[in-house]
């Protein structure tokens, strides 16, 4: 069973909020809906991030009627190391998503939490991009859908990718 990545920090972008342009895998009309992604666990690997290639997971979840998007404590025999935690609430999981709410790890400099709106200019049914209200500059982070069972996650600072990560379905919990 995969591991757990290590780090992954979200924090402040300097550039603007130009379209991007890098992906990990390119997407197509026959692509499904990002948010019909969102049940299960998926795991994978960041092929870029502040500590290198490292393995990740994220489990989604119905809470309340709300979906869940959560770093498991544990995957398999390996525990969530310090500082790999996320936390995403996505709203109502019967309705579209124009608003995530986050709290991420910061290693060992403490927990960083906000809100981010939906950039309802550069998204699409299958490439949701979420950024401070009004100020993309500030952060920006990215989900977007490949296949029914692979899907992108990005992080981007300083106008370039911090972490960008394929991830896989692993099946429904």
């Amino acid at each position: 069973m995969k591991s757990l990545l290590a780090s992954l920090a979200l924090a402040t972008l300097v550039a603007g909020c130009a379209p991007r342009t890098t992906t990990t895998t390119a997407t197509t009309s026959s692509t499904p809906a990002i948010r019909s992604l969102m049940h299960g666990l998926w795991s994978g690997t960041a092929h870029k991030s502040p500590l290198g290639k490292q393995p990740y997971a994220i489990e989604f979840r119905t809470e309340n009627g709300n979906l869940v998007g959560e770093t498991p404590p544990s995957l398999g025999d390996e525990v969530l190391p310090p500082g790999a935690y996320q936390l995403f609430h996505f709203g109502k999981a019967s309705a579209p998503t124009e608003r995530v709410t986050y709290k991420t790890a910061m290693g060992e400099t403490g927990v960083l939490e906000g809100e981010l709106h939906l950039d309802t200019k550069r998204s699409t049914a299958s490439h949701a991009i979420f950024c401070e209200p009004n100020n993309c500059e500030a952060m920006e982070i990215h989900w977007q859908a490949v296949t029914t069972e692979k899907m992108n996650f990005q992080v981007w600072m300083d106008g370039r990718i911090h972490v960008d990560m394929v991830l896989d379905f692993d099946g429904d919990i």
